[in-house]
């Protein structure tokens, strides 16, 4: 809540919901938040490497779901649905939506240190297939709808619809009518 608020008063962009992603390579900023914590509670500072995916973490304050570690670091989504708008266009890689996210929304959620971020490439295969748009590399994004569905379990269920990275169709296929 804090991020979005910080977001609207720096860019003014409309917002819809997505579930944008994080990918943290500093281990020392996470805050692990159990059940039990109240807030006189001091978070527990953990590396990141030792949180179960599915467990929720504070990234900067902002709460993040752990969903897996990697080589390069550990894939988090934020706990929140985030409202954006994706742009004029269903490509990712040159949406105004990818621009926010890796600009100003990158900024506000690292408090200005972006490069605690990992740039990780993103897959915009169609739904139907099309490998028109390739691929994108980027800090954050939204989840592509075949992490959407391997990482099902460890998600919460969106209050409302929410962006994915994947595209229905691409205008080649939408051309031939295929």
């Amino acid at each position: 809540e804090k991020v979005v608020r910080r977001l609207r008063a720096k860019t003014a962009l409309p917002i819809r919901q997505i579930v944008s992603e994080i990918i943290v390579q500093a281990e020392n900023l996470i805050d692990i938040e159990g059940p039990e914590d109240t807030e006189e509670d001091r978070p527990m500072k953990t590396a990141i490497s030792n949180v179960a995916p599915g467990q929720v973490v504070k990234f900067h304050g902002e709460p993040c779901i752990a969903l897996e570690h990697r080589t390069a670091g550990t894939l988090l989504v934020t706990a929140a649905q985030i409202k954006s708008s994706f742009g004029s266009t269903n490509n990712f890689a040159v949406s105004s939506f990818r621009e926010h996210l890796n600009g100003a929304f990158a900024d506000a959620l690292t408090e200005g240190h972006a490069d605690e971020l990992i740039t990780r490439e993103v897959d915009l295969t169609a739904l139907n297939g099309s490998k028109e748009y390739g691929s994108c590399e980027c800090k954050v994004a939204p989840l592509t709808f075949d992490e959407i569905r391997r990482f099902h379990g460890l998600l919460p269920r969106p209050e409302s619809w929410e962006w994915s990275a994947t595209p229905w169709s691409t205008p080649c296929v939408d051309e031939d009518d295929t």
